[in-house]
């Protein structure tokens, strides 16, 4: 689940990084003479495309977490396994990714 958690985090920088990179290239696109407003438009609708599957692959793996974290809670009180500080490692992956 601490696995999850980090490829969690580094999803979220991939996509900020993706992002910065999307408000770049449409700024580009905006301001580029040898494109009419159709390709513009057509452009700025592939990366908005992009962008919106990462978010929902984000989204997955998020639920990803959640459920693993259940069923770890679950073990934990049917006394199937030692609560090791889980707790708090949790706590403080979490607070990285948001």
């Amino acid at each position: 689940m601490v696995l999850i958690a980090n490829e969690m985090i580094v999803v979220r920088d991939a996509i900020n990084r993706r992002d910065a990179k999307a408000n770049d290239q449409i700024g580009r696109i905006i301001h580029s003479h040898g494109m009419n407003n159709q390709d513009r438009i057509h452009q700025i609708v592939v990366l908005q495309a992009e962008i919106t599957g990462e978010f929902f692959g984000t989204l997955q793996a998020i639920e990803e977490f959640e459920r693993q974290k259940t069923a770890m809670w679950r073990l934990i009180d049917l006394g199937l396994k030692e609560d090791d500080g889980m707790e708090l490692l949790l706590w403080n992956r979490m607070e990285n990714i948001e």
